[in-house]
């Protein structure tokens, strides 16, 4: 065998160790790309959003929630994957670190997207109650109950408070956040009893709950209770979403479907719109995460529009999408921008992303 024959032999050797090994060991990224899309005014068997107790109207067109697809927790991503995927136009890719908080295991991250997506389902109801005119009350309600705590058996989680009475004292203190309904419980004894004034499953009853000590402070009176923000209104909202898939981004689109349904005028137009943003409890839009993604899952599902956060509009410089672009930085703000779309002469109104 010849000098240059063993040379090229040894370099093939080489090569293919280095792709074996770049296809191989993982790497500490995660990639994203473009996602399924979710009719939110699907009917059949399984409606996304559910409106009850208040009257709903016809509803027209496709209001679509976009998704990014994620490599999974438990998941490897390796050189190769990682460098294919930077260089592809419809993938990004993330450091692992800022997508996954350390340690975290696969129910941890289960049960934390649970939450994320309950928290965005109820400010994307607020929003839109209010905005269709629809009286909406905030109430602490009941996040977690301490299993060894003096709650345990009485209070139960998602149970709103109304009022907190300490029975030595004649008055209620009405409560309407959660920093009100902790306010409430320090202001009296240890050992002194609570009667919470609670609405559970749509039925108002009081509890009666006596006061333990803290483990940090023996004259600091609890009640083994943690209370998040929560809102009581007339109307029952209902979502049958899967927060694996489906996450805080999606409120923007919650909100447009439940305003949909509770106003009469009919939003969409028979068009397919979409869109992405987180949304408060009083109709503000904020930023969210791999826009370009959901842009791109947007124009695969055939959709005219696509709603975003203006806040997300840089993110997006450059790009040419094949959907129209609306930023807005409020729900009262995508309402009139999709009804401006259905005139001819005002969607020339409607601004774009600069």
């Amino acid at each position: 065998m010849t000098k240059q024959t063993w040379t090229a032999l040894v370099a093939g050797i080489c090569f293919a160790a280095c792709v074996l090994v770049a296809a191989v060991v993982p790497v500490p990224f995660v990639i994203w790309s473009a996602g399924p899309t979710s009719d939110l005014l699907a009917t059949g068997d399984t409606v996304p959003v559910t409106v009850t107790n208040a009257t709903n109207y016809p509803t027209t067109g496709r209001l679509l929630v976009t998704t990014v697809s994620q490599t999974r927790l438990s998941a490897n991503v390796s050189l190769l994957e990682a460098l294919y995927s930077y260089w592809a136009e419809q993938r990004e890719v993330q450091p692992r670190s800022a997508v996954f908080p350390a340690g975290v295991d696969e129910s941890t991250l289960a049960a934390e997207q649970a939450t994320e997506l309950t928290s965005a389902q109820e400010d994307a109801a607020a929003a839109a109650l209010r905005s269709a005119g629809i009286k909406v009350d905030p109430v602490p309600v009941v996040a977690a109950v301490n299993a060894a705590g003096p709650s345990a058996g009485k209070l139960l989680v998602r149970d709103a408070v109304i009022a907190i009475r300490y029975t030595t004292t004649p008055t209620a203190t009405a409560v309407q956040t959660a920093a009100e309904a902790s306010t409430a419980i320090a202001s009296g004894k240890v050992g002194d009893q609570i009667m919470f004034s609670i609405v559970r499953d749509g039925v108002p009853q009081d509890v009666l709950v006596t006061t333990q000590s803290s483990k940090t402070s023996a004259d600091q009176p609890v009640a083994g209770v943690s209370f998040v923000q929560g809102f009581r209104y007339a109307p029952e909202v209902t979502f049958k979403l899967d927060p694996s898939v489906v996450g805080s981004g999606s409120g923007l689109m919650l909100a447009l479907a439940i305003y949909d349904k509770v106003t009469p005028d009919a939003l969409l137009k028979e068009r397919i719109v979409a869109g992405s943003g987180s949304i408060d409890a009083n109709g503000a839009v904020s930023r969210v995460a791999a826009i370009r993604e959901k842009v791109v899952s947007a124009e695969r599902a055939g959709a005219s529009v696509f709603l975003l956060p203006a806040a997300n509009c840089a993110e997006l410089a450059g790009q040419r999408p094949t959907v129209r672009l609306v930023p807005v930085a409020t729900l009262a703000e995508a309402v009139d921008a999709l009804g401006a779309l259905s005139d001819t002469e005002k969607a020339k109104t409607v601004k774009g992303c600069p």
